[in-house]
């Protein structure tokens, strides 16, 4: 009879070690997203934060606790940019919008870029809340 109990406790143990194991590799790969990038036509460089990470098409896991700026540059083609939106949804996981990228490059002359291939500070647009009360300028 305690034979079988130790044996029966040890298979809890496996299981419940087992099971712990998947809970915690389930979290860690709850904070990435995998977005997949491309563009017509393909092969443009990918930037992702002003950081070079390839070419397209890529499919790429993405951090999903912040905003992130795609943005792609092929020589000929006016270069295109996306944002990944944090979406932060209660009780759930959050997750970018969107969740693929596929963006069609215009040809023509590329606008000036910062050299690290983000876009210069006249090509974004910046948006700011204003708290109340503070009239615009």
């Amino acid at each position: 009879m305690q034979i079988w109990n130790r044996g029966r406790r040890r298979r809890c143990a496996s299981v419940a070690f087992l099971c712990m194991a998947v809970a915690v590799s389930s979290l860690a790969c709850a904070r990435y997203q995998y977005v997949n990038i491309r563009s017509e036509p393909a092969g443009a460089s990918v930037f992702l934060d002003g950081k070079e990470v390839g070419r397209t098409p890529l499919r790429m896991a993405i951090d999903r606790t912040t905003d992130h700026l795609v943005f792609l540059k092929l020589e000929g083609y006016r270069p295109e940019r996306e944002v990944l939106r944090l979406n932060r949804v209660p009780d759930t996981i959050d997750f970018l919008t969107p969740a693929d990228v596929e963006l069609r490059l215009g040809r023509g002359a590329a606008s000036a870029a910062a050299p690290d291939g983000s876009p210069s500070s006249q090509d974004v647009e910046v948006e700011v809340e204003r708290p109340e009360g503070i009239p615009e300028r």
